[in-house]
């Protein structure tokens, strides 16, 4: 069955369920060699047909557009604010939940960080550049444990991942 027909079948799917499919499809296609790009195309599709859950999607995508303009300017107390709010209204979307968890890496509120990453991962479990940066805020943080989980949770999809490598020692 090819990957438009899957994703034509759950269009009419909860975003829950779409989640579930996309993290379902990672999990199978993980020992496969083209999996990085096969869920990286499902996590692209379901995005584009569902707008990532966003109810109000023109006012929300120039809220976003102006928050990657506040970033480029490097106002990043401003472009938080606007991501906080802008979350308020679109909670599962998980660009802005990560610029957001960045922008408190950024400011070395590890603590902070970790929540967004979390509900990032929630929407899409195996993406690395969340992980890594997840991964670096709990080892910030001392809790070893878990960002050992971190970079685990890499080397499933990216087994060459140099970072995750060093941290755990391989």
């Amino acid at each position: 069955m090819s990957l438009l027909m899957i994703i034509w079948m759950y269009v009419g799917m909860s975003w829950s369920g779409i989640k579930c499919l996309v993290d379902m499809t990672m999990v199978l296609n993980l020992h496969h060699r083209n999996s990085i790009l096969t869920c990286s195309i499902i996590h692209v599709c379901v995005m584009k047909l569902f707008g990532g859950g966003d109810p109000q999607k023109k006012k929300n995508v120039q809220k976003f557009k102006e928050i990657k303009k506040l970033i480029k300017k490097r106002d990043y107390d401003e472009a938080l604010n606007v991501g906080i709010k802008y979350l308020h209204n679109v909670p599962e979307n998980p660009d802005v939940l990560f610029i957001v968890g960045s922008i408190y890496y950024m400011k070395n509120k590890h603590k902070s960080a970790v929540p967004y990453f979390e509900k990032a991962l929630q929407i899409g479990r195996y993406d690395t550049e969340v992980l890594l940066l997840k991964g670096r805020c709990h080892k910030r943080l001392g809790e070893t444990k878990k960002a050992n989980n971190c970079w685990q949770d890499i080397l499933e999809v990216d087994p060459k991942n140099d970072e995750a490598r060093r941290e755990l020692n391989l």
